[in-house]
C-alpha cells in the first residue's frame, strides 16, 4: 500500500462532506493538520486526485503526492505513532 500526502486548499463558503467522507473510506488516512491528510491506498496517485477532486468547487486546489521513507518532522505524538505504522 502506497501513502500519500493530500494538500487542499478550499474555499471558506462550500461544503466539503462528500470531500470528507470519502476520506473516510480509505484503508487507513490521518489528519495532518489544515487542510493537509496522510491516505494510504492501492491506488495511485491519479486515482486518488480523481477520487477526491470531485468534489471540489471552483477555486480549489489539491496536492497529491507519495510519501517515501525519508522524511523529517515535528508533529504530534498521536500522528508520529501513526506515520511509524503506516509510512515505514
Amino acid at each position: 500500500m502506497t501513502c500519500y500526502l493530500v494538500s487542499c486548499e478550499f474555499n471558506a463558503d462550500d461544503e466539503y462532506e462528500d470531500f470528507a467522507a470519502t476520506v473516510d473510506e480509505y484503508p487507513a488516512w490521518r489528519h495532518l493538520f489544515g487542510t493537509q491528510w496522510f491516505i494510504c491506498s492501492e491506488d495511485s496517485a491519479e486515482e486518488v486526485y480523481r477520487n477526491l477532486s470531485q468534489y471540489l468547487f471552483d477555486g480549489d486546489f489539491i496536492f497529491v503526492c507519495d510519501i517515501g521513507d525519508e522524511y523529517a518532522s515535528y508533529l504530534p505524538k498521536e500522528t508520529v505513532e501513526w506515520m511509524k505504522n503506516n509510512l515505514d
